[in-house]
């Protein structure tokens, strides 16, 4: 009678069992055996009975590989990507980016030991182009192999990387013809020379007095200055 660990006992002559297991896992596989003999100058079959238990671990193999990315790759971006392996971990994954999807033999890889089934990368392209995705992904009783295309494309430079620069220059340039106009000059000094020319003249004055007119002797000055 064998117990396969599936709860339901399978009781067969035949040495062996064949069963499928639909959810990997770990299982306690029971054997018992029931024996009748004859023994020597008896005419009575004596039963013998033995049991045998053995644990079992039963592996899913890998069977598919998908890689989740954007739809829109730019180059010098962080990219991420995610890889979802389908079988029993622990799972070695072994992936390699190639431009133009042509790999050169033999081309080094990326060694990973996944005790999940999701591989987080983040990934930067360096130049346009169409780019291949190459993976191996094997266990400990399969091994499969898959590759996913990308194409990149030019990034979009935003516009403001150009604003920034131009009104930094036209800010620059309004400061400075701000300061020229409104710093104060240094004008020459302005020295008044005052030239003082003093011209005396002489006035003949008639005074009339008791004793008759005298003449008087009077000087005039005139300044002029400039």
């Amino acid at each position: 009678m064998w117990d396969i660990g599936d709860g339901q006992p399978k009781v067969q002559h035949l040495p062996y069992v064949r069963y499928n297991y639909s959810v990997p896992g770990n299982y306690t596989v029971k054997l018992k055996v029931d024996a009748y003999w004859n023994k020597t100058g008896s005419r009575y079959q004596s039963p013998r009975t033995a049991s045998y238990i053995t644990d079992l671990k039963v592996l899913d193999a890998v069977r598919t590989i998908e890689v989740t990315a954007p739809s829109s790759v730019k180059v010098d971006q962080g990219t991420s990507l995610s890889v979802c392996i389908t079988g029993s971990p622990p799972v070695v994954l072994c992936w390699v980016m190639v431009p133009d999807c042509v790999a050169v033999s033999p081309t080094p890889c990326h060694l990973v030991m996944l005790y999940g089934n999701t591989l987080y990368l983040n990934y930067t392209f360096t130049s346009t182009g169409r780019y291949c995705l190459n993976m191996t992904a094997r266990n400990d009783i399969s091994s499969l192999q898959s590759s996913h295309d990308i194409t990149v494309s030019k990034g979009v430079t935003h516009p403001v990387f150009f604003i920034l620069p131009c009104a930094t220059l036209i800010i620059i340039s309004l400061g400075f013809i701000i300061f020229s106009v409104c710093r104060p000059h240094r004008s020459a000094a302005k020295i008044r020379v005052e030239v003082w020319m003093i011209s005396l003249f002489p006035l003949l004055v008639c005074y009339e007095s008791a004793q008759g007119s005298l003449p008087v002797l009077v000087l005039g000055a005139c300044s002029v200055y400039w």
